[in-house]
This record gives structure tokens, sequence and C-alpha cells, in this order.
């Protein structure tokens, strides 16, 4: 099984759609706030999982967007 989480998104294009503070901080949805920068370098919105066969080919299972 492969795991696989990115993100297709340009933060700084899409900054505006995120509430920053004055503290340049963004509310994450558990409440805590995390850093701008934090959120552009660790942020993922989407997942995809995938299945090797026996003669190592990736057969997607799931891939879903998360925002």
């Amino acid at each position: 099984m492969v795991l696989e989480l990115g993100y297709n998104i340009d933060y700084e294009d899409e900054k505006e759609s995120f509430e920053v503070d004055e503290a340049d901080t963004v509310e994450l949805v558990n409440g805590e706030r995390m850093p701008w920068e934090q959120v552009k370098r660790d942020g993922i919105d989407y997942i995809a999982l995938y299945y090797v066969n026996d003669k190592g080919k990736q057969l997607q299972i799931l891939d879903a967007e998360l925002a």
C-alpha cells in the first residue's frame, strides 16, 4: 500500500480564502492556531491510496480532495 498526501493549490494565491489574523495565524478545524508560513509548508489538500501488485504496478484505490 502507498499513501500519498499533498497539495495542489498555491497558498499565496488562495490566502484571501483563509482567515489570517493580525498575528499572521490561521485557525484550524480543531480550534488551534497555526502560523501562516507553517500552513503553507505543512498543509495538505488531497489524499490518495494505492495498492502495489506483485509486478510493482500501483493501482489507485482512493483519490480525494480534502479542501
